[in-house]
Formats: C-alpha cells, structure tokens, sequence
C-alpha cells in the first residue's frame, strides 16, 4: 500500500517536471553564507535533484529562496544555527530527501510550511531546540519517515501532520512541553525501535497510539508531570526491550497496559508519586530481564496475578507502604537476584508461595517490620540454596538466616502428624534417627545454619556420623519412600 502511494504520490508531483530533472553535486554541498544560496542557480543552472549530502550552516543565512528549484536530496539534509530563518521559504519544490532531515538550533523559526511538497524522508526526522517553532502541519503531505526524534521544542503543540505514516522505526519525543496529544500516529501499528517519551508537561494520555500493538525495542516514560494515565496503549501486547516508567507526578492509572503479555528487557517502576497500586499488568506473563519496583506510595503489587517468570534481578525496594507480597503468588522462577530492601512496613513474604527457583544470591535487608519469612516456599529454597544468602536487620523472626530456619522447623512441628525423634541431641559423633512408622530412610540430609548441605548420605541401620560437624544447629532432612520429614538437631 505504501510502495503505491509513494508511486502516486510521486506521478502526481513530478508530472512532466519528473521528464527534465538533471541531477548534480554527488558530493553534496555545504552552505555556510546568504550569498552561497542566492548565486545556487547561477553556479548550477538546471540543477533540481542533488546526488549527495547537503548542510546548511551560518548565522548569516536569512532566507532559502536560491534553492527553490531543488526537487530532491539523495542524502541527509541538515539545517543548523540559521538564527536569521523564520521559515523555509526556498525548499517549497523540495519532495524527496532519501537520508535524514535535521533541522536544529534555528531559534526564530516559526512553521515548516514550505516544506508541503515533501512525501519522502528515507532516514529519520530530527527536530532540536528550534524555541520558536510551534506549527509543522506544513508536513501534512508526508508519507514515509523511518525514525521521529523531537527534542526541546518549547512551542510545538501538535504533531498532527503525521496522519498519513503507518510505520516508522522509533520515536523519541522530549522536553516538548506544550504537547498536549499524540494525534498523528494513530495508524502506527509497529515499531521496531524505540519509544520515548520524556519532559512533555502537558501531555495527560497517550492517545493517538491507540493502534500500536508491539514495539521492538525501549519504552520510557519519564518525567511526565501531567500524565495520568496511559490511555492509548490498549493495544499493546509485546515488547521487545526494557519498559520504565519513571517519576510521572500525576500518573494514578496503568488500566491500559492490560494486553500487554510479554517484556522481553526490564520492567522498571520509579516514584511515581500517585500511583498507588499495579493493576493493569494482568495479562503480564513474563519479564525477560530484571524487574524493579521502587515506588514509594505503592500500597500492593496486586496486578501481577500472571506472572509466572523473571529472567534477571527483582529488586523492591523503598516501597514504603507495602505490607505483603500479594500479587506475585504465580512466581515460579526468578533467573537473578531476589531482593527486597528497605519497604519499612513489609511485614510477611506471603505472596511468593510459588516461587521455586532464584538464580542468585537472595537478599531479605533493612526492613524494619518484617518478622513474617518462614513461608513454605522459603523454607524449602534455603536448604541447599546454591547461591549467597544475606537476611539482616528486618524485624526479629526474620534477622538472620538460622533464625528463619528455626522458624521453618517450628512451622514444621505445627503442621506435621508424625514425630521424628534423633538421638542423643545434643549430639557429639554419632545420630539416630527414628521414624514412628519404621519406614525405611532412604536419605538423609543435613544443612548447616546458613542453609548449606554439609552432609548427604544414606544412614546404616538409621545411624549417621556427624563426628566432622561444627558446633552449632543444624537441619536435618530425611527421605521415605512416600514423603520428606524435617527436624533439627545440635552439635557439641
């Protein structure tokens, strides 16, 4: 559709014009005074399409009118520090620019209006601290641009004029504080790159990206002081890279994010100061790399219900409110770290009751509140845990890592119907263990206070040697042929 278009396109704007283009400069040309462009035509007469690079430059140039036969640019066009251009009057013949386009520091430019013959950009529109302009619908006829970079552009307000491009590469809109929509990107369905969107004051949805369904690589919010919600983003599924949404002031609704099932990068939440729950992440099935939630006003993490998978870290923390866990209860596996620091009024791990796997080191640190870490799925992850484990300063109950296991085998002792009776206890060379319904033991067990397995051994006529054990506590764990028991004993 878009290769006919672009035919159209071109047939209609050429016509017979399109017959006698002569094309010159392969080498491009650089333009750094007024008198260059005026005497343009007279240095290469009948010249309309050049071959090669063109830069404009120079505090001097106040007008384009010497390029006004110019239909087309084989590479980049970049106009920089022309403080003496208030429009483009010159490039009104211009159509095609087969490279970038950048227009940058031109500080009194107001519109873009003579650029309405222009349907072609082959690489990426550059927009960059140009204070003055505020109407670029003068790019209403413009079909195909690969990447939207905006950047510091006080004034502009709307991007409108994009209506008719239905794929580009990235767009990255910053510092634009006087956007209020994203109208003009409504038939966009796919981007293969980045978006971002970061500094826009006035921005208070996302609307006009209601037809995007994946982006292949970034997404970032950040610093949207207005942004309330992401209305506009309902159809987004999958995304290839990393999604942060970072210090949004006003954002208190996520609801759009609901189809969204898969983060193939990270998922970074930072201080975003009114919102205070997760809800729309409910189709999230997977997180490829780290997941990151450091949001101080966050009440739960209910929202996650899907989660089955972490590829990377999980690091919460400063999460001040947040009593519990509630709303990760479907993870299973998490491929990093697991951390959870300094949320001040966490009081119990209840919400990891599937967890089963963690990749690195497991962190419990500096929350003050928290007594509550004998939960089923920690008691059976820190036997034989392979990595560091760090369990410091949170409440009594949870201060050390003996003093959850002592917590889990006391949990133990509550739940379970049989008694496992080891002696002597305390012991010094030598343990026997004793099941009431005299199964036979086929293995046995034993980890040191830090959860490491010091012993693994099956026991002769229920006897086990722990004569090269340490003084100290220590968790024994024991296999039948129908179940798997725990107690603990004490070295002398």
């Amino acid at each position: 559709m878009k290769t006919l278009a672009l035919i159209l396109v071109a047939a209609a704007t050429f016509g017979s014009q399109i017959l006698f283009a002569q094309g010159c400069l392969p080498e491009g040309i650089t333009f750094t005074t007024q008198e260059q462009i005026d005497n343009f035509q007279v240095n290469y007469p009948g010249c309309t399409e050049i071959e090669g690079d063109v830069l404009i430059e120079g505090y001097g140039i106040s007008n384009l009118a010497g390029l006004n036969e110019i239909q087309s640019i084989s590479g980049y066009l970049k106009l920089f520090y022309c403080y003496g251009l208030s429009d483009l009057e010159g490039l009104n013949s211009l159509q095609t620019i087969g490279g970038y386009f950048a227009i940058s520091n031109l500080d009194y430019l107001q519109n873009l209006d003579a650029l309405e013959s222009l349907y072609s950009i082959g690489g990426g529109f550059s927009l960059y601290w140009d204070p003055d302009l505020e109407d670029i619908s003068g790019l209403n006829g413009l079909i195909e641009v690969s990447d939207i970079n905006f950047q510091l552009l006080p004034a502009l307000s709307s991007i409108a004029c994009f209506q008719n491009i239905d794929s580009v590469n990235s767009i990255h809109i910053e510092a634009c504080p006087a956007l209020v929509n994203l109208n003009g990107l409504g038939f966009i369905q796919n981007l293969s790159g980045d978006l971002i969107i970061k500094y826009c004051d006035a921005l208070e949805n996302l609307s006009g990206l209601n037809n995007l369904q994946s982006i292949g690589n970034d997404f970032q919010l950040w610093n949207n002081i207005s942004l309330s919600n992401l209305d506009g983003l309902n159809s987004l599924e999958w995304m290839g890279g990393n999604l942060t949404i970072n210090e949004n002031s006003s954002l208190n609704n996520i609801s759009a994010l609901n189809n969204l099932d898969s983060i193939s990068g990270e998922l970074s939440i930072y201080n975003n100061e009114n919102l205070i729950n997760l809800s729309g992440f409910n189709g999230l099935l997977k997180v490829g790399e780290g997941f990151y939630i450091e949001n101080y006003p966050l009440l739960s993490l209910e929202g996650f219900e899907s989660l089955n998978e972490i590829g990377g870290d999980v690091w919460i923390k400063n999460n001040i409110y947040l009593t519990d866990l509630n709303g990760l209860n479907r993870l299973e596996s998490v491929g990093g770290f697991f951390t959870i620091e300094s949320n001040p009024d966490l009081i119990t791990l209840n919400g990891l009751d599937s967890l089963t796997f963690v990749g690195g080191d497991l962190v419990f640190y500096g929350n003050s509140s928290l007594s509550e870490c004998a939960i089923q799925s920690i008691c059976e992850l820190l036997p034989g845990f392979p990595g560091n484990v760090y369990i410091e300063n949170n409440a009594p109950g949870c201060n050390s890592v003996e003093e959850v296991l002592l917590a889990c085998e006391t949990a133990i002792d509550e739940n379970k119907t049989v008694e496992l009776s080891i002696s002597p206890n305390p012991a010094f060379s030598f343990i026997t263990i004793t099941s009431p319904d005299d199964l036979p033991i086929e293995e046995v067990l034993i980890y040191n206070h830090f959860g490491q397995k010091v012993i693994t051994t099956k026991p002769v006529n229920n006897t086990v040697d722990v004569s090269g054990l340490k003084a100290g506590m220590y968790l024994v764990e024991l296999s039948t042929r129908d179940r798997t028991e725990r107690t603990k004993f004490v070295k002398n």
